[in-house]
């Protein structure tokens, strides 16, 4: 029985149908983007000037999952199972990960449920790309008081650590000024030496954001540790969700934290079982 949706928004009162989530998972092959830049994380960051200095909302976060090059591997197959998105509240279609590969997220936000659409921008695995800040890397110095900046959150293997660059750089030119302290963090670091896969989904006309969320691991093969990595832009696609931005980037940290914390969760299981 379809589930009652509210006018002219994307949530349902109640947990979406088999059967919508099917049709939206059917329409992600011809739905257009909502974000004008499909595939821009790939190499950041830092952001394209451009891009940077259009405004979007910036998260980055990371947190350390193990050591060594089996866990690394291990890290890479959790991704791509999409346990990273096993969550209570939160869950997807979990496809096979390819680029064109149609996801859909459903989720509960307090009282309505909603089923958005996002398209794989693209998938690989390769060494870190000079000119690129690696996750291991320290959060840039923070600006001034009352200054807008990315917002960046970490922490320690064992889970419980963690440590926030500030606000969201949400203003127009706060994205700019996020991208010059990353464009300088760059400059005066080595090239780092390790490996990382990655992908990144999109979203599509329905979704309630425009944006783009890359997920990745990484093994920095200086100091063998592994790092599990979430780097979004995102903004309002409606009015509704510009309404309720404040929730909404609530709901954006607390998925940061709460996929953080099930990466480092299946990540320990899974190094349990190979004792």
């Amino acid at each position: 029985m379809p589930t009652l949706r509210l006018p002219f928004t994307p949530f349902y009162l109640g947990p979406p149908s088999e059967e919508e989530r099917a049709a939206v998972e059917a329409s992600t092959a011809r739905l257009p983007f909502t974000f004008p830049h499909p595939g821009v994380t790939q190499a950041a960051p830092p952001l394209p000037p451009e891009t940077a200095s259009e405004g979007w909302t910036l998260d980055h976060h990371k947190v350390q999952v193990g050591h060594g090059c089996a866990a690394y591997d291990r890290a890479r197959c959790l991704l791509q199972q999409w346990r990273h998105f096993d969550l209570p509240w939160a869950s997807t279609n979990a496809p096979a990960v390819k680029p064109g590969a149609g996801v859909v997220v459903t989720a509960r936000t307090l009282f309505a449920w909603s089923c958005s659409p996002l398209r794989i921008t693209y998938a690989e695995e390769c060494p870190l790309r000079a000119g690129q800040l690696p996750p291991w890397a320290p959060a840039p110095p923070p600006r001034p008081k009352g200054a807008t900046q990315l917002h960046t959150s970490c922490g320690g293997a064992g889970g419980g650590g963690g440590c926030s660059g500030g606000g969201a750089a949400a203003a127009r030119g706060a994205g700019g000024r996020a991208h010059q302290r990353q464009a300088e963090q760059v400059a005066t670091m080595r090239p780092p030496k390790g490996r990382r896969y990655a992908f990144a989904h999109t979203t599509l006309e329905g979704h309630t954001i425009k944006g783009e969320e890359r997920f990745s691991v990484a093994w920095n093969q200086d100091d063998d540790s592994v790092w599990y990595e979430i780097y979004t832009l995102s903004r309002p696609a409606s009015w509704v969700t510009t309404l309720a931005h404040m929730l909404l980037r609530a709901y954006q940290r607390k998925f940061a934290q709460d996929s953080m914390a099930a990466m480092q969760r299946e990540m320990a299981a899974a190094g349990a079982g190979k004792r």
